[in-house]
């Protein structure tokens, strides 16, 4: 009778520890399912000419935390960028939507327009596209500027970013030409550096073709 109770006792013991593996096992299963678990939504959006669709999906994490990831996407040039993670929906397509202007969407895109002015004897090309530097801007709709500077005389580009007023963008675009090329004033005819008046005119062409939000 003593062996087989002991027996016993060593079957319910191993029927123990089965069955507290099996919980575990269970417990992970249902936690690497509750990590997978997203529900996700898309919205339109526009800013300036720029016709974007938000993808914002809300997922569980950490197994009791929802954290939130996003992807804003440039419809005409199917540019995009992506943010993650966020405490709420909004934030999450908010930073998409900034990494999207500071990023991918350039010359060319719906942000952007461009123009061609001399300086000097040099021929120059400017692009000039809006961004925004985070997302309280993005809401409150003031965007900054960056712009793209090409000596097409001589293929040299300068770029800047996040200047407050378009024009100013544009030539400090093409001073950084200037900054990087010593021998680029001379090749333009131009003094070194460059007199005022030569970027007051450049910033007064400018002025009229900026981008707008």
């Amino acid at each position: 009778h003593v062996v087989a109770l002991l027996a016993v006792t060593g079957q319910i013991r191993t029927m123990a520890t089965q069955n507290h593996l099996f919980v575990a096992l269970f417990v992970f299963t249902l936690a690497a399912q509750a990590l997978a678990v997203c529900h996700c939504g898309d919205n339109d959006a526009t800013a300036g000419n720029c016709s974007l669709k938000l993808h914002v999906c809300g997922c569980l994490r950490h197994v009791v935390d929802i954290e939130y990831k996003g992807t804003a996407e440039e419809k005409h040039s199917g540019k995009s960028a992506d943010a993650s993670w966020y405490g709420s929906s909004k934030s999450a397509g908010e930073h998409a939507v900034v990494k999207l202007f500071e990023g991918p969407l350039g010359p060319g895109t719906c942000n952007c327009q461009n123009l061609s002015s001399p300086v000097g004897n040099c021929s120059f090309r400017f692009d000039i596209c809006f961004m925004f530097n985070d997302t309280s801007t993005l809401e409150k709709k003031q965007p900054s500027f960056r712009a793209w500077a090409t000596d097409i005389t001589h293929n040299r580009v300068g770029t800047v970013s996040k200047y407050a007023d378009p024009s100013a963008a544009a030539t400090a675009a093409a001073k950084a030409i200037f900054a990087q090329y010593p021998d680029e004033a001379k090749l333009c005819g131009l003094g070194a550096p460059p007199a005022g008046d030569v970027w007051m005119k450049l910033e007064e062409a400018v002025a009229y073709r900026a981008p707008h939000v």
